[in-house]
């Protein structure tokens, strides 16, 4: 058994704790309590970017197709944001709007991704300048 059987192994295996664990989260949600605004786009993001890019590790490992590793991710995150704005638009009366703790919680989240962002990119270059 090869290394990229035993990833591939593993990969899988937490996918599915993570998918077992988002189920009984939804749950355990109340069937009445309202959700805030873009919840049901950043869930489907979420499971979408989980699916792809197991999918593609698949493909990767049991079919030995040489694709990039962030094409699983990218094509799970636009499926998954097709399927969340449908799904927000279908459940737009059980959307909040968002509360001022919840928008400067989404604004720090914002921020600090793009200073992370920046960041490798500013440690990429140095490593691609340096060899």
């Amino acid at each position: 058994m090869g290394v990229s059987w035993v990833i591939l192994g593993v990969a899988v295996g937490l996918g599915v704790m993570m998918i077992i664990v988002f189920l009984v989260g939804l749950k355990r949600r109340k069937r009445d309590e309202l959700h805030p605004q873009g919840y049901y786009m950043g869930v489907s993001m979420g499971l979408g970017m989980l699916i792809g890019s197991l999918l593609y590790l698949l493909l990767q490992v049991y079919y030995e197709i040489d694709v990039m590793p962030t094409m699983g991710t990218t094509v799970g995150l636009a499926c998954g944001a097709g399927i969340g704005a449908s799904l927000e638009k279908k459940y737009a009366d059980r959307l909040r709007p968002l509360t001022e703790a919840e928008r400067n919680r989404k604004r720090v989240g914002l921020f600090t991704s793009i200073a992370l962002l920046i960041l490798g990119i500013v440690v990429l270059l140095i490593f691609v300048l340096r060899g």
